[in-house]
Formats: C-alpha cells, structure tokens, sequence
C-alpha cells in the first residue's frame, strides 16, 4: 500500500507472510561445523552493573562460543566466584560501578586471592579510570567495544595466562 500527501511525504506499507520455519543456511554442513569448531570455549564471570548491557554483552560472549556467569556489582562477584572458582576461565568486568567498591578493587582482590592464574578483563569508557588499571597491569577493554575487539581481548588474556603456566591455579 503506498499513501502520498502533498508537503508531507509518502508511506509506503508493505506485508510480508511470516514464516515459523527456520531459515536454510546458505554454508555446507562441514562449513557450518567449522565454524562451531572455530568459536571460543570457556567460563566467563561477567560483572556488569546495567541489566541491559548485561544481556548485550553476555549474548556475545556466547556467540562467541563462552558460557557465561553474570554478577552486577563485587560482592556478588566474589561470592559466584568462591561458589565456581573452578570453572571460570576469565572475569570480564566494567570497572565503574555504584556502591562502595568498583572492578578495579574486584581485580585487585582477585589477584590478591588467586595471583595470575585468573585473567581479568576491565571494561570502561572512563580514561582515567582505566589509566590507573593499566598501570597495575590489567587488560583494558575500552568501551564502546565490538565484537572482534571482546574476542581478542579475551583470547590474549587467557594466552597470557597459559604462557605463564597458571591456568587452572587457584
């Protein structure tokens, strides 16, 4: 259907049927599979204070092939992380968080617990903040961040960890 006015535009309307059957995939079956091969395995322990960047961020991370554990600000962090501390891989943390403590503090008493067999991502948009995290050697991932940026952050945090022989030591 299409409407038009003088001096105030067209609309155009179109209807399309809906289908409930999934759509076929253009790739071969060996196509598809390596690409399912290609993708990421692991726990991520993402701290994330906002719901909506929460659901954004962990939808990537499992698209990229991670598992996820969600936490919104330290405390609930710490306590996932003494629940699944064997499980979880990286942590994947904002560093601006309301409350008493931020992921900065999160990182700092990660490494105090666990030294350098648990990696720790920061995520921020803030410069100074992360200049103090820097610093301190933690990996940085400034935000807004895209996919390919979370994916190398990620794969570089664990290679390090294994370069140095401590993945898994707690």
């Amino acid at each position: 259907m299409i409407g038009s006015e003088v001096d105030r535009g067209t609309i155009v309307t179109l209807y399309l049927p809906r289908s409930k059957e999934m759509p076929e995939s253009n790739q071969s079956p060996a196509a598809s599979g390596a690409k399912r091969a290609s993708k990421e395995r692991g726990w991520v322990l993402l701290v994330e204070d906002n719901p909506e960047v929460a659901e954004v961020i962990r939808d990537l991370l499992q698209e990229l092939g991670y598992d996820v554990v969600g936490a919104s600000d330290v405390a609930s962090a710490v306590a996932a992380l003494q629940r699944q501390r064997a499980s979880i891989d990286v942590i994947l943390s904002d560093i601006v968080m309301p409350g008493g403590a931020d992921g900065l503090d999160l990182a700092r008493l990660v490494r105090a617990e666990y030294g350098e067999g648990l990696p720790i991502i920061l995520a921020t948009g803030y410069s100074e903040k992360s200049q103090a995290a820097a610093e301190e050697g933690f990996t940085i991932l400034r935000k807004p961040y895209e996919e390919g940026e979370l994916r190398s952050a990620l794969a570089e945090a664990i290679r390090k960890t294994r370069r140095r022989g401590v993945v898994g030591a707690a």
